[in-house]
């Protein structure tokens, strides 16, 4: 009796909705401002820290994942990721940095999709001496194949392999990746 009273209610309330009424929701321009701001490159004490601010995360081996680059041993004692439209994001805590490259993250849904934008990051980093700095900066996720981003803004994406050996990025060195034309 319940239900059919329900079921009524609902009837009723309805009558005067369009069923066939379409709402229409816009795809967010996940990649506006993708590469404007430049990659993170840093020092805390005489650690070198860099962050690119483009991945491909298409497995192929080379800019698959958010990393970070540290001249030696230190800790990430908080970071925070988060999508530009808050779609997907991370919050961790006490994440050790190795000598070199540190893969974090790659950005990918419940279901194992990667969500492709822009992405927002601070993180605050602890030398093994106690000095600590807070670092903040965006970096893009572009997907290769099928749904390959046609245009991505070449002159100014600095991806991981581009690191000199210096801990600076350099245009100078190409990006080696599939998903780069």
């Amino acid at each position: 009796m319940k239900n059919i009273f329900i079921l009524g209610f609902l009837i009723l309330v309805c009558q005067s909705c369009e069923i066939f009424d379409v709402v229409e929701f816009e795809e967010p321009n996940r990649f506006k401002g993708c590469c404007n701001t430049a990659p993170v490159e840093d020092t805390i004490g005489n650690t070198i820290i860099a962050v690119p601010n483009a991945i491909t995360p298409n497995d192929d081996g080379l800019n698959d994942a958010f990393s970070i680059y540290s001249s030696d041993v230190m800790q990430i004692s908080s970071l925070q990721v988060m999508e530009q439209n808050q779609i997907l994001g991370i919050d961790r805590k006490d994440i050790p940095l190795k000598r070199g490259w540190t893969r974090v993250w790659v950005p990918r849904n419940a279901s194992g999709k990667i969500v492709q934008g822009l992405y927002n990051f601070t993180m605050t980093v602890n030398e093994l001496d106690g000095t600590e700095k807070t670092l903040t900066g965006q970096f893009c996720a572009f997907i290769c194949g099928e749904d390959k981003v046609e245009t991505i803004p070449q002159g100014d994406c600095d991806f991981r392999n581009q690191l000199d050996k210096n801990g600076h990025f350099s245009t100078e060195i190409p990006p080696q990746d599939t998903c780069h034309f």
